[in-house]
Formats: C-alpha cells, structure tokens, sequence
C-alpha cells in the first residue's frame, strides 16, 4: 500500500505544480488586461484545486462584476 502510495507522488507533484503555473499565468494575463474575464475564472478554478478557496471566490467575484449575467461564473460561485 506505502509503496504504491509513493508511486503516486510524482504524479501529484506534477498536478499541483501544473495548477500553480496556471494560476501565475492567468495573473500574468490579468497583469496585461484586468478586464480579462476567462482569466478570472480559470485562476478561480485553479486556486480551487490548490485549495484556496477564498482566493478562488474573490476571483470569481472580480469576474461577476465584469460580466454579471454569466451563468457559468455565478453557479461556479454558489457551487464553492
């Protein structure tokens, strides 16, 4: 059981690191346009897997504000 375990922890590594790269990419873009509304949301989606949520839902929110009627931000927002 240990050994398969450790056998998954490159793979986890990878995945967090990957979300982590994400994230930065997505401020890197929000950096250039603030007004980006997709960058919002996939940085909101991978603070959620990093388990920041509150970070996830404050960018979540920026993006509500630039386009309130999107359903796919608000049932992202009520679904954390």
């Amino acid at each position: 059981m240990l050994t398969c375990s450790l056998n998954l922890l490159p793979t986890v590594i990878i995945m967090v690191l990957r979300w982590i790269e994400a994230r930065d990419d997505c401020t890197t873009a929000l950096e250039i346009n603030p007004r980006y509304v997709k960058a919002y949301h996939r940085r909101a989606i991978a603070q959620k897997e990093l388990n920041r949520i509150k970070e996830a839902l404050n960018d979540l929110t920026e993006a509500l504000k630039l386009e309130p009627s999107n359903t796919t931000l608000r049932n992202d927002f009520t679904s954390m």
